[in-house]
C-alpha cells in the first residue's frame, strides 16, 4: 500500500429513485478499514433541482496583496558579502493527510502573502496515509515550477517520519535536496526504516537532514545539518535535553525555525529560518543551510550578528586567547534581552530599552578544549500561548546557530 492510496469511484449520477449512494473507509488508523457502501433516503427538493447564474459583468483587475519591500540585511564576513533571506523548509500541503491545503496554495501563501524568500513543502513520507510515487513527483513538479532565482527559492523535499521498534515516539527528519530528480526514501521500505539507514540512502543523493520532534535521536553521519528549535507546535529548546545533549556530544548542529504548520499558512505559524547566503539562488542558500550560517525565530524578523573572533555563525575557530564575543542585534520590538550561552549554561545578558543593539564581551572563564556558543534575543512583550498546531505569527525570540571554539 506504499505506493498509493486506496481510490474509489461513484456513478456519474449518485441520485438513483431518490437515493444517495455513499462510499466511506473504516475509521483513519495505522492499519487502512475495510471500503463500505451504504445508502440511505434522500428526497430532493423542488426549489434544489433549479439554478440561476448571475449576470456576467466582465473582467476586472484585482490586487490581491499589497507587497511591502524590505531592507534587505547583509554582513561581511573576512572580505565576503553575505545577504539574509528569511524562508521555512518546514511546510505541509495535503498530501499530508492530516493537513489542509494544495501544494501550489501553500507555495503561493509563502510567497505573496508571507513574503518569504525560500519555502519547501515537505509531506510527511508516511503518517495515517502513505505518499504515493505521483504525489512525489507532483511535489517535485511544483518546486521546479515555483523556483524562480532572485525571487522565490523552492526546494525539493520529505518529512521522514519513523517510528522505531521500541515503540518510543516518531524520530522525524525533514529531507532537503539540491535538485528537483532526487528519490524518496520511506521510512516503510526495508533500506530506510531507522535513522541510521536513511543516513547511508541520503549519502547517495545530494540531500542533507535536520532533525526535529519527536524523539530527537540524531544519526551517524555528516549529513544531519541542523536541528529545528521551534516551530508551530513548541519551542523546543526549551527542553534543553532536546538539543543541548547532543551538542555536548559533538554533534555540529546548526539551528532552524521550522513552521510545521497543518493549517495552510506558511511564514505566518509561529517560525522562521534566517539564511546567510552569497547570492540569491537554489544553490546558494542551499550552501549556507548546509554549512549552518542560519538561526531560527519563532516568527519575527530578528537581525542577527553573532561573532566569536573571526568566526561566524556555524563555524568553528581556534582561540588561544580568551574568546571575544561580539554581538549585533535588531529587533522588531523594545526593550531587547540578548543572552550568551556556553555548553548549554548562560554566561552573559544584557538589556536595553531600545531596539538595536551591539556589544563585545571576553569570556575570561572559557573552559581548555571545545565549547559551543550561542546567542538568544529576547523582545520583553506579552506573546500569548496557544494549544496545539497554533502559535503568534510574529513572536518574541530568536536563536542564533552554535559556534565551536578550540581554545
Amino acid at each position: 500500500l506504499h505506493k498509493g492510496h486506496l481510490f474509489y469511484t461513484l456513478p456519474s449520477d449518485p441520485f438513483n429513485k431518490e437515493m444517495l449512494w455513499v462510499c466511506t473507509r473504516g475509521g483513519l488508523g495505522e492499519t487502512l478499514g475495510d471500503v463500505h457502501i451504504l445508502w440511505r433516503e434522500w428526497p430532493v427538493p423542488e426549489e434544489c433541482m433549479k439554478f440561476t447564474t448571475d449576470q456576467w459583468l466582465g473582467w476586472f483587475p484585482v490586487n490581491l496583496f499589497k507587497k511591502r519591500r524590505r531592507r534587505r540585511r547583509k554582513v561581511v564576513v573576512r572580505g565576503v558579502e553575505y545577504k539574509l533571506y528569511w524562508g521555512d523548509i518546514h511546510c505541509h500541503s495535503k498530501i499530508s493527510a492530516d493537513v489542509e491545503g494544495e501544494v501550489d496554495e501553500i507555495l503561493f501563501y509563502a510567497r505573496d502573502k508571507a513574503g518569504l524568500d525560500f519555502c519547501a513543502v515537505t509531506d510527511n513520507d508516511c503518517y495515517i496515509l502513505p505518499m504515493s510515487n505521483s504525489d512525489w513527483h507532483l511535489l517535485n513538479h511544483f518546486s521546479e515550477m515555483f523556483n524562480s532565482p532572485g525571487k522565490f527559492i523552492v526546494f525539493s523535499g520529505y518529512e521522514w517520519t519513523s517510528r522505531d521498534t521500541d515503540g518510543l515516539p516518531y524520530n522525524h527528519r525533514t529531507v532537503l535536496y539540491l535538485t528537483d530528480d532526487q528519490p524518496i526514501f520511506r521510512w516503510t521500505e526495508p533500506d530506510s526504516r531507522h535513522i541510521d539507514d536513511l543516513c547511508r540512502c541520503i549519502e547517495r543523493t545530494n540531500g542533507i537532514l535536520s532533525a526535529h520532534h519527536q524523539r530527537w535521536r540524531i544519526g551517524n553521519c555528516d549529513r544531519e545539518k541542523n536541528v529545528e528549535v521551534c516551530s508551530g507546535w513548541a519551542v523546543y529548546i526549551d527542553d534543553p535535553e532536546c538539543i543541548h545533549r547532543h551538542l555536548r556530544e559533538g554533534y555540529k548542529l546548526g539551528f532552524l525555525g521550522g513552521g510545521d504548520s497543518h493549517r495552510r499558512n506558511p511564514g505566518l505559524c509561529g517560525a522562521l529560518t534566517g539564511v546567510f547566503a552569497k547570492r540569491f539562488t537554489r544553490e546558494d542558500i542551499f550552501e549556507a543551510i548546509s554549512n549552518r550560517r542560519v538561526y531560527a525565530t519563532n516568527g519575527s524578523r530578528i537581525f542577527i550578528d553573532f561573532r566569536i573572533n573571526d568566526a561566524f555563525i556555524g563555524e568553528e575557530c581556534i582561540s588561544k586567547d580568551k574568546p571575544k564575543i561580539k554581538v549585533r542585534v535588531e529587533a522588531t520590538k523594545r526593550p531587547v534581552k540578548v543572552d550568551i550561552y556556553r555548553n548549554g549554561e548562560l554566561i552573559h545578558s544584557v538589556r536595553e530599552n531600545k531596539e538595536k543593539i551591539s556589544f563585545s564581551y571576553i569570556d575570561r572563564e572559557c573552559p581548555k578544549g571545545k565549547s559551543f556558543y550561542y546567542i538568544t534575543v529576547l523582545q520583553h512583550e506579552k506573546v500569548p500561548s496557544y494549544p496545539s498546531n497554533v502559535a503568534v505569527a510574529k513572536g518574541n525570540r530568536a536563536w542564533s546557530s552554535p559556534i565551536w571554539v578550540h581554545h
